[in-house]
């Protein structure tokens, strides 16, 4: 289990100062009609782990904390005071909170509601950008911090299906914390500490439940990120397919003012998620990982107003009335929308050997980012493959200090690799 303590109090490190920057006096009097004032007390709850929408709330006089809470107790995760706001990135990606904001001492404070915080971010760009970087800083301040102990995953390495849903939580930046059994020195009186059973696991523990061997789609509706119909919403764009070709569409339709829902089957990223580095992406002439290059464009669609759904699989799509489109669900719930947009991208070829089922998961893996790095844990490796996913993979496994096997059937890379991974 990764250590997630405080570091020595100090000066704030440039994230920290972004996380914690406040709003000037001008920002906030162009806040304040977005919302309610309310007076509240020292320990009154603002809101609480595990809420269905979770307000925007600035503190206008007093103090207010975010904490961990527990049975056994509170960690307080953040502070924050006079013109200083609460939330993070669930505010954008509809996640039910996972902390508890309250009061730490008596005072005032301004509550926007969902609806109105999203006409606030449209209509003030300058306080939209002092929110939004904040969010994203605070993101990653709790992945690796005191926030990422509310949410545990408990399973084995070995175990396909606890990868999936480390694989899930680290697609969607959810903060947790991943327990291996196989590094704990008894496991059986682990589990029995934590009321658990083997058969429990894996399991995934939130705020508000524990889920015995769920799914990533069960994890997923738990904390609130799967598509959720609303009766009587229809949307301008459904793009099904959120790898970059699917997350510009939802960027470049958010940004002229369309409704627009984003589905994908896994999680944002598609193939290009799942590379360890990317050289020939037009933009980051130094390169750039998939995960960084996806999560900023999910990002910025959410930011522009666009609906991020995942894991969300489109069964059929059929004609519907008045020129609409209808979307079937394989969960059973239905989207209606004026147009669609199908950017599913490609589906990773399979080996055709005996029994790979067993072992998908749980020693064959089909990305090679940081979580299937420490997995290998520099142990000797075999990449199959000869297009750039493939170099990108051997290249960056060798650098984590894997010995690497690469498996072409063709007389040489330079057929079908970027000539910049061959040489």
């Amino acid at each position: 289990m990764a250590d997630t303590g405080p570091g020595p109090a100090g000066p704030p490190s440039g994230m920290e100062a972004v996380a914690t920057a406040p709003f000037d006096d001008e920002m906030l009097a162009g806040v304040l009609p977005y919302g309610t004032e309310r007076t509240v007390a020292r320990g009154d709850v603002l809101y609480q782990a595990g809420d269905e929408a979770a307000p925007f709330v600035v503190v206008l006089e007093g103090e207010a904390e975010v904490v961990r809470a527990s049975e056994s107790d509170d960690a307080i995760v953040a502070t924050r005071g006079a013109n200083g706001f609460l939330g993070e990135l669930n505010l954008l990606t509809g996640q039910r909170p996972y902390l508890t904001a309250r009061m730490a001492t008596d005072g005032r404070v301004l509550v926007i509601e969902p609806d109105a915080f999203r006409q606030l971010m449209s209509a003030k760009p300058d306080v939209s950008d002092i929110v939004f970087r904040a969010f994203v800083a605070r993101r990653q301040l709790l992945r690796s911090g005191e926030g990422a102990t509310a949410i545990r995953i408990v399973g084995s390495r070995y175990s396909s299906e606890a990868m999936a849903l480390r694989a899930y939580a680290n697609r969607v930046r959810v903060p947790h914390t991943w327990v291996d059994l196989e590094d704990v020195d008894d496991p059986a009186r682990f589990l029995a500490d934590i009321d658990a059973t083997p058969d429990d696991v894996p399991l995934v523990d939130t705020p508000t439940a524990r889920l015995c061997k769920p799914t990533p789609g069960e994890f997923a509706h738990h904390i609130g990120l799967t598509y959720t119909a609303v009766p009587g919403f229809h949307a301008d764009l459904v793009v099904v397919g959120c790898g970059p070709a699917g997350l510009a569409a939802s960027v470049y339709g958010a940004s002229e003012g369309l409704e627009t829902v984003a589905l994908d089957g896994v999680g944002p990223g598609g193939q290009a998620g799942a590379s360890s580095r990317i050289e020939n992406y037009v933009g980051f002439p130094n390169g750039v990982s998939g995960d960084d290059l996806v999560g900023r464009a999910a990002i910025q669609a959410m930011r522009l107003g666009a609906r991020l759904n995942a894991p969300c699989e489109v069964a059929a799509l059929r004609e519907a009335e008045h020129g609409f489109f209808e979307l079937a669900l394989t969960d059973g719930s239905e989207l209606v929308t004026k147009a669609v947009i199908v950017a599913t991208g490609a589906r990773y070829r399979r080996l055709e050997v005996d029994d790979l089922d067993r072992f998908e998961g749980a020693g064959v893996y089909y990305a090679a980012t940081d979580l299937e790095a420490r997995v290998c844990g520099g142990g000797d490796v075999v990449v199959v493959g000869g297009g750039n996913s493939a170099g990108q993979a051997a290249i960056y496994l060798a650098q984590q200090g894997s010995a690497v096997r690469l498996v072409v059937r063709r007389d040489g890379l330079g057929e079908t690799m970027s000539q910049y991974l061959v040489t």
